[in-house]
């Protein structure tokens, strides 16, 4: 609760902070100024959306909070030509089939999620009845310097939040802080029960041997294009998997059909694949194997498929497109994938661990034996080089103590030395 007693929180993921006002203007583009409008709104979508339930393959989904009408008007409006997926080698065709559409920088007049989403490639994402739950938009600006910079100079966003003294600096935060994001959803969308372009193989999945698990739409849109044989691929939105996206998996092609994880070549991406695959082990999914990506150069491999780029009229495009059909062909299972990354199991991590730890124990044996020896050798030295000075010193005295007695009483050295030395003359 805030101040006034309103329900206050805030949205890891879209970035929302604030109360329930701010979040159904956000969200709905209303303006409400009374508790019976909340009340209407919200008891509407409860019972109607998400207590909505609807039988899909036998499970039962629930459905979230999700804006039809923004999703709706944020399509409409994204009719751009979208030169960025063009240079990364998408026709228009092949964005059409991937559910691809661009967001030029027009602004909405009536929707400000809209607004949002303007310099953005936009994936729709539908459930497997073909439903549109949600967008995903991408930045067409990958460097996140050259972001920040495009957001906070943009004239419309400089008149609607930057210079706009309605706005406190918090809502102006927020604000900055999604519009800079590389990667945005619509609000109400949940990632994690929805996988990108599963709906493709609902009505024929035995046609499939293998499917192929990546991180973004776009790694997906780029092997969904190269038309391979015997083979889906989906999207997890992010490169974890969710109980409600192996269950996805599981109703359509069943456990047994064989799984090839493809998460980033990055040291994320590596651990997500092991902690994925464990997972789906776990989940009950027979046969899965884990993706290494082939080489582009003598030194480094492919980040993810979304490099694999070749012009399609070129010898290279074919060449492009044997290399992905040979990783996928060539997953390994899991202790290969650990070898090749230098990456122990957990049981020799735990082995290694051991043996390191007794490897310690027994040098610090040695070590403080072989200490102790060499402290006891300089403490004698050092006691042999005392008595010595000692013994000089002693030496020197009876020595002055001889010439003394010589002065004193007038006899020769040799009876000096006799008294001295107590020696016979």
């Amino acid at each position: 609760m805030n101040e006034d007693a309103l329900p206050h929180g805030n949205c890891f993921r879209c970035g929302f902070t604030g109360d329930i006002w701010g979040l159904l203007k956000e969200c709905a583009d209303l303006f409400v100024d009374n508790i019976e409008t909340v009340w209407e709104i919200l008891e509407e979508n409860s019972q109607e959306r998400d207590l909505e339930t609807q039988k899909i393959m036998g499970k039962t989904v629930l459905r979230g909070f999700v804006n039809e009408k923004n999703v709706e008007k944020i399509l409409s409006e994204a009719k751009g030509k979208c030169m960025y997926m063009e240079k990364l080698g998408f026709n228009a065709q092949e964005m059409e089939e991937c559910d691809i559409y661009y967001r030029d920088g027009s602004e909405s007049a009536d929707c400000n999620e809209s607004n949002d989403f303007r310099y953005r490639v936009i994936y729709a994402i539908r459930d497997i009845n073909e439903k549109v739950v949600g967008l995903q938009g991408r930045s067409i600006f990958d460097d996140e310097q050259e972001r920040e910079h495009k957001v906070l100079g943009d004239n419309f966003w400089k008149k609607q939040y930057w210079e706009n003294s309605e706005i406190t600096e918090e809502q102006k935060n927020n604000k900055k802080k999604k519009l800079t994001s590389r990667i945005i959803n619509t609000v109400g969308f949940k990632r994690d029960e929805n996988l990108y372009l599963l709906y493709k193989y609902v009505k024929n999945p035995n046609e499939y041997k293998k499917v192929v698990i990546v991180e973004g739409p776009k790694d997906a849109a780029r092997v969904y294009c190269y038309r391979l044989d015997d083979v889906a691929v989906v999207a997890t939105l992010g490169n974890s998997i969710s109980e409600r996206q192996m269950e996805l998996l599981m109703e359509v092609f069943g456990k047994d059909i064989e799984m090839i994880l493809a998460y980033d070549n990055t040291d994320d991406g590596i651990k997500a694949n092991i902690a994925t695959y464990e997972k789906m082990k776990k989940f009950g999914f027979s046969r899965v194997k884990i993706l290494v990506y082939p080489k582009k150069n003598k030194k480094d491999r492919y980040k993810d498929f979304g490099e694999m780029v070749a012009p399609r009229d070129s010898a290279f495009y074919q060449i492009v497109r044997r290399k992905i059909q040979h990783a996928i062909d060539e997953a390994v299972d899991i202790e290969t994938y650990r070898k090749k990354f230098g990456l122990a199991s957990d049981t020799l991590e735990t082995q290694k661990t051991q043996e390191k730890s007794f490897r310690d124990e027994v040098n610090a044996y040695f070590l403080s034996r072989v200490t102790g020896k060499i402290k006891k050798e300089k403490e004698m030295e050092a006691e042999k080089k005392k008595e010595s000075i000692q013994a000089d010193k002693s030496k020197i005295d009876k020595e002055k103590l001889v010439h003394e007695i010589m002065e004193d009483f007038y006899i020769t050295e040799t009876e000096a030395r006799s008294l001295v030395y107590r020696e016979a003359v």
